[in-house]
């Protein structure tokens, strides 16, 4: 593989976030993660006719048109069809209104269907699995991918929005019902360090799980989320990929203010201070022109130019 500058389309006013379903409004780890899987979507993508199934605003399904043949993104809410059809626009790029748990779209076949954090939101699982099927050409595939409720967690209580979260095995039983090949990925939000050898081998994972130990493991343990490419053709192997985001590495961690920021923030609070100090001798000074009523209009002039001088020393410096 060979290096690649992939270019991100980002809305000037994203979709708004609801916790439904990803948009662009969100950023930090949620936006990681659901990115993360679309690149590695965008890389099995070449050539290919794909349906993106629940593509929420469409980021997802313009990142896989970048390689794909053809993209079809569709989604129950017509306000995320409406968007996505004015945020993302290329020749081989479509969007459509329909609800996941039917899937009419006639005769089209598809070589693809790519599916992430969908199944856990609908009733009819396995109708919609069994519809993914029907789609697929005989070669197809499909990469899908839910969190596990042995270890995802949305805060102190259970997504809303979530109307069916699996276990791992439940997951894929669910998927062997209907392909014979299964594949399953682990995919584990981190904050830490990254040792890639130059050439692929296999590697240890180090996971720190308590203040004094720390497990080794040839794989990620606990991982919330599982990857699945599934098939009735042949087994698809995916590579393992990483995605780093030097932001909070650098600037700070999740939930701190980046050294940038700092300096912006350092610069305004001083900033603020000078304003209030300038203001309150400009209104002394005011105060003190409305009280001399007998004061010749050379000495009101001069206190005039002594208000906006004060005010407009004011400097701000570029951090």
């Amino acid at each position: 593989m060979t290096s690649e500058s992939i270019h991100i389309v980002r809305p000037i006013k994203p979709l708004d976030w609801t916790g439904e379903r990803y948009t662009t409004a969100a950023n930090e780890q949620v936006e990681i993660e659901h990115y993360h899987r679309y690149l590695v979507a965008r890389e099995l993508s070449g050539g290919l006719d794909i349906l993106d199934a629940a593509c929420g605003e469409g980021y997802g399904s313009a990142l896989m048109a970048q390689t794909a043949r053809s993209v079809l993104g569709v989604d129950i809410s017509q306000e995320a069809i409406d968007f996505a059809q004015g945020a993302y626009q290329t020749p081989n790029l479509s969007f459509e209104q329909c609800d996941v748990e039917v899937l009419k779209l006639g005769k089209a076949r598809f070589d693809a269907i790519v599916s992430f954090e969908t199944i856990e939101h609908i009733k009819q699982q396995d109708r919609f699995l069994k519809q993914c099927k029907t789609l697929l050409r005989s070669d197809g595939y499909l990469l899908i991918s839910s969190p596990d409720v042995s270890y995802y967690r949305c805060g102190d209580e259970q997504n809303p929005f979530h109307l069916a979260e699996l276990t791992r095995e439940q997951f894929l039983s669910a998927l062997r019902k209907h392909f014979k090949h299964i594949s399953l990925y682990y995919q584990l939000p981190i904050v830490g360090s990254m040792i890639s050898a130059a050439e692929s081998r296999t590697g240890s994972i180090f996971e720190r799980v308590g203040p004094t130990e720390i497990e080794a493991a040839p794989q990620p343990q606990r991982a919330p989320y599982n990857l699945v490419v599934a098939s009735n053709h042949k087994p698809i192997e995916l590579t393992a990929s990483t995605y780093i985001h030097r932001r909070n590495v650098e600037d700070g961690a999740p939930g701190q203010m980046s050294a940038r920021e700092w300096k912006y923030t350092t610069a305004v609070e001083k900033m603020r201070g000078e304003i209030y100090a300038k203001a309150e001798s400009a209104a002394l000074l005011l105060a003190e022109s409305e009280f001399d009523v007998h004061a010749s209009r050379e000495v009101l002039g001069e206190r005039i130019r002594a208000i906006m001088e004060t005010v407009g020393t004011l400097e701000v410096e570029e951090p």
